[in-house]
């Protein structure tokens, strides 16, 4: 790596070293070395078990203080660092003197020298051991000290990595050089920083300067100054970095300032701070540089921080900018590329890295700028605040992301992480900065799908959220904030009390944003109220709820709040209900489209369901709507099934639809309890209403089935004649198939009984008399049907659907083949003991073969039916047909029982989809297969092609024939 050094700062420094002999050998050593190559890559991780020695070590700090020591007490620290080394050290083994090599003072170089490692215990030694290092073919040189040195400083070897180290046994501390000068690794051996007078602190600060060189230190490593310490991989004030930074700590150390960057000096490349072992601890680290007294600081590439193990108290992945205080310029101390923080490590031990607990963590910077954030806390991360519960943050403090933003939670216990996320940034430590100092912005520049992603997986949530998990898109106060895209919350796992896009109702996104939920737990979730319109709704954005849950343990939700779109997908099976957290909200406040597909299940509770536009349920999914009413204020789709089961029966809105409401084919609607429609309704599939129900608008049936209860207290128009099952203000039509069924379980079939009023219509229009067809089985075999005859209701003009009876004659062209259109002739009025006559129909026509009359039998067995045959109950009579050119009888086919009421199978209209029973007696069925063809009371199954051959009969009858009053 090349680096910049400025001319000026290297003469002063020669000039420090001019004040001793051995000073002056160390810089002549030095200025005679090439400049060192690179560091990116050139230092190994020391081994993580390597023993420490900390019998010697200075005992560390509670915690480090707030301004810098004296120079006096730099100078008393320094000497006391020295007198603390008081064990002497075995003397070194005689070694043969090295070819070449010159000795210098008392000691010979053959005496240090072994390898590539040096023994040294006083400055001279150090002084020759350097000059050595300088000059030899090795890059990497050990050098172990026998005692302290601290009247020489010690800045490394250009171009050289120089490993410090301890005799065995011993701890010695070496005094630093403010700036280094080539890579340097301390092992077991205790640093002592140089003073260095700095307008940032009143009384200077202790400072290393890495200067783009690696520093390491490992597991034995001691620091002697703990008070305003200042690390920085980059270099002073003036002096740039042309490459990159890397500073990785170990050992017991307590450092008050780290920085990746540089002090009022750019670096061109990227900077990384690596914090590997529980007994380190950081007061404040910073992945970018420090400006102060210029708009440097900045850094041309990644600034990276990651805390494997051990204790940050505050931490920023970009740069501190505090050149510009009071000013809205945050170009000092700028990261170009990504700013990335992680903690942890998959599969760390609890407790183990420990991020923001005197302050909070923050993946931008402090009022700067960073090209993008990516911000992961893995298995080991813990809050461990002194205050309580942590708090981590995505930006930093009114600062710039100019790409964009992405937190990821990623542990095995959700337990480690007390914490709030905020996808925005923090007011709490700088409550000076006000507006004036401008929103936090993530810009996206290259209009990436998401502007912010915030992801959140704990693999064993808790079963309560008494810890204060929460995640926010915004800051944590109200400060401004505009992000241009969209924003994702995902949740895959864990429990938390919130989830909401917004943020004290600061932020503003310019896209549509939603909150994925694939697991876990969650009390509320909330949308961007700077999105939302209750009054039309424009807001983009949803919540989705995919693939989670299942039938044994839904995922559990609290409620929903100011969503455009609530979607429930791919298998998912959820349950909206606050009385799982012991709170009493409604399950949705603010939540205008609800949709539930895919093979997915949502149920809701704990007060009313409240849809502010469409609800759509898809085929094979369900919604279940409980312990309230449930209201949709658009249009109800439903192809799957909808079973309101909350009965409060004290008005009409237990279940209420302001728009359209459509049933499909697949589709159910069971309202358990009372039911208004307000809008058009269409019927494809099934309709169960239990309690009374309205339509406010017309009704139309598509072959679709409607459940009413069976009656009993029976309507008569009066006001004290008990109430019709269905009202409908406006027009019925179409073809329906009403099921009679028990009065609490609308899958059982009940008798009804002849005079019961079922439907009312109200529109003054003619009633289409065969619109409502009865269905079922034990009453039509009793020659019971729904008739249309005037309301009974003082003042009405409008019709209602009540059971009668009739005789029928059905005339079937028995052609063998499933779909044939059937006659019915209906008498104009029956009486007990009575027979009638029935006209037959003109006769019908059949390629091939000529009509030879009707008979009771498919096969021709039976009597002959004519115009003159008495009939005193309801029959099927078949054509006879007989080919033509053929001196053969009619085409036989199988007898069936002409006393038994049957009826044909239709092609159209076909019958409710969801019987089941056994097929209806086709040519070739035996009498015990017509019988079965037949719906009996208390099935509520039926074969379609069953229903469809009832249904046909019924679309032929004229008139019934007696109504009870």
């Amino acid at each position: 790596m090349s680096h910049s050094h400025h001319p000026a700062v290297v003469a002063g420094l020669c000039a420090v070293l001019a004040l001793s002999p051995n000073m002056a050998l160390a810089s002549e050593a030095s200025a005679g070395a090439a400049q060192p190559a690179s560091s990116a890559g050139a230092l190994q991780i020391a081994d993580e078990t390597s023993p420490a020695s900390d019998e010697t070590a200075p005992e560390a700090d509670a915690e480090a203080p707030e301004s810098a020591q004296t120079t006096g007490d730099q100078s008393a620290q320094m000497q006391d660092a020295q007198n603390s080394d008081s064990q002497t050290t075995d003397t070194q083994d005689a070694q043969a003197p090295a070819q070449g090599i010159e000795t210098q003072g008392a000691a010979t170089t053959s005496s240090l020298r072994q390898g590539t490692t040096y023994s040294v215990g006083t400055a001279d030694e150090l002084s020759q051991a350097l000059q050595q290092i300088a000059s030899s073919e090795d890059d990497d040189s050990t050098i172990v000290l026998t005692a302290s040195i601290t009247d020489i400083e010690f800045a490394g070897v250009a171009g050289k990595h120089v490993t410090v180290t301890s005799a065995e046994g011993n701890q010695h501390t070496l005094q630093l050089a403010a700036c280094l000068e080539g890579d340097v690794t301390f092992d077991n051996a205790c640093a002592s920083l140089a003073w260095e007078a700095h307008d940032g602190a009143a009384n200077g600060w202790c400072v290393l300067y890495a200067c783009g060189h690696s520093f390491e230190t490992t597991a034995s490593f001691s620091l002697a100054n703990r008070a305003d310490s200042h690390l920085f991989g980059g270099g002073p004030e003036g002096q740039d970095v042309s490459g990159d930074t890397s500073l990785t700590l170990r050992g017991h150390a307590d450092w008050a300032y780290v920085y990746g960057g540089g002090s009022d000096s750019a670096v061109s490349g990227s900077t990384s701070v690596l914090i590997d072992d529980a007994n380190v601890i950081v007061d404040n680290v910073f992945g970018g540089g420090r400006a102060q007294k210029t708009k440097s600081g900045t850094v041309g590439g990644d600034a990276r921080v990651s805390v494997r193990q051990g204790r940050v108290k505050l931490l920023f992945g970009g740069g501190q900018n505090i050149a510009s205080n009071g000013t809205d310029d945050r170009t000092p101390a700028t990261v170009s590329g990504t700013a990335y923080v992680t903690s942890g490590f998959a599969g760390a031990p609890s407790h183990i890295a420990t991020i923001g607990s005197a302050s909070f963590a923050h993946g931008g910077s402090w009022h700067s700028t960073v090209g993008n954030v990516r911000f992961s806390m893995l298995d080991g991360t813990w809050d461990d605040g002194i205050n309580g519960g942590r708090s981590y943050y995505g930006c930093g403090l009114r600062d710039v992301v100019l790409g964009t933003v992405e937190m990821s939670v990623d542990v095995s216990d959700d337990e480690m992480l007390n914490a709030s996320l905020f996808g925005g940034g923090e007011s709490d430590l700088a409550e000076d900065m006000d507006s004036s100092y401008g929103a936090v912005q993530i810009l996206n520049q290259a209009g990436e799908k998401d502007a912010l992603t915030i992801s959140y997986d704990a693999q064993e949530g808790r079963e309560e959220s008494d810890y204060d998990h929460d995640i926010f898109a915004g800051c944590d106060a109200d400060i401004d904030m505009d992000v241009n895209g969209s924003m994702q919350i995902n949740v895959q796992g864990g429990s938390l009390d919130q989830v909401i896009l917004d943020s004290y109702g600061m932020l503003t996104a310019t896209g549509g944003s939603q909150v994925c939920v694939t697991g876990g737990r969650i009390k509320r979730i909330q949308g961007l109220e700077s999105h939302f319109e209750s009054e039309g709704g424009s807001s983009t954005d949803s919540v989705i709820f995919t693939g989670c849950g299942s039938a044994s343990a839904p995922t559990q939700i609290g409620y929903l709040y100011l969503f455009e779109n609530a979607n429930v997908t791919d298998g998912a099976t959820v349950k909206i209900d606050a009385s799982q957290f012991n709170n009493g909200s409604k399950p949705f406040y603010s939540v205008n489209n609800v949709t539930v597909e895919g093979n997915s299940s949502l149920t809701t509770g704990n007060g009313t369901t409240k849809i502010g536009q469409d609800l759509e349920v898809e085929e094979g999914s369900s919604l279940t709507t409980t312990g309230g009413q449930s209201w949709v204020f658009g249009n109800a789709s439903i192809d799957g099934t909808w079973t309101q089961s909350y009965a409060q029966a004290s008005d009409y809105n237990d279940l209420y639809v302001a728009g359209t409401t459509e049933v499909g084919p697949d589709g159910t609607i069971a309202s358990l309890g009372t039911a208004n429609l307000k809008g058009e309704v269409t019927n494809a599939g099934t309709m169960a209403l239990m309690n009374p129900a309205i339509m406010q608008a017309d009704y139309v049936g598509d072959d679709g089935t409607l459940c009413l209860p069976v009656v009993s207290n029976n309507y008569d128009g009066s006001d004290t004649g008990g109430t019709i099952p269905l009202d409908i203000y406006g027009v019925a039509d179409g073809d329906s198939f009403v099921k009679v069924v028990s009065a609490d379980d609308y899958t059982k079939l009940a008798m009804p009984a002849l005079g019961q009023n079922y439907i009312v219509q109200e529109q003054t229009s003619a009633a289409k008399r065969r619109t409502f067809h009865l269905w079922n089985r034990d009453a039509l075999a009793a020659s019971l049907f729904l008739d249309n005859v005037a309301d009974e209701a003082e003042g009405s003009s409008g019709w209602e659907w009540q059971i009668a009876d009739v005789i029928s004659v059905v005339f079937d062209l028995n052609e063998g083949r499933a779909a044939y259109d059937p006659w019915a002739i209906e008498s104009e009025e029956h009486h007990e003991g009575e027979t009638l006559t029935f006209a037959e129909p003109d006769d019908p026509t059949r390629d091939g073969y000529t009509f030879e009359g009707w008979n009771t039998k498919a096969d021709g067995s039976g009597d002959a039916f004519t115009d003159e045959t008495p009939v005193g109950r309801s029959m099927r009579v078949y054509a006879q047909w007989k080919k033509v050119g053929s001196s053969d009888d009619p085409t036989p086919v199988t007898p069936s029982d002409p006393t038994m009421p049957t009826t044909p199978e239709p092609s159209t209209p076909a019958g409710p989809a969801d019987d089941s029973q056994t097929e209806a007696a086709q040519p070739g069925n035996d009498q015990s297969q017509q019988e079965k063809a037949i719906p009996q009371t208390g099935d509520v199954t039926t074969s379609a092609g069953a229903l469809g051959i009832l249904g046909i009969v019924l679309l032929g009858i004229s008139r019934a024939i007696k109504k009870l009053g």
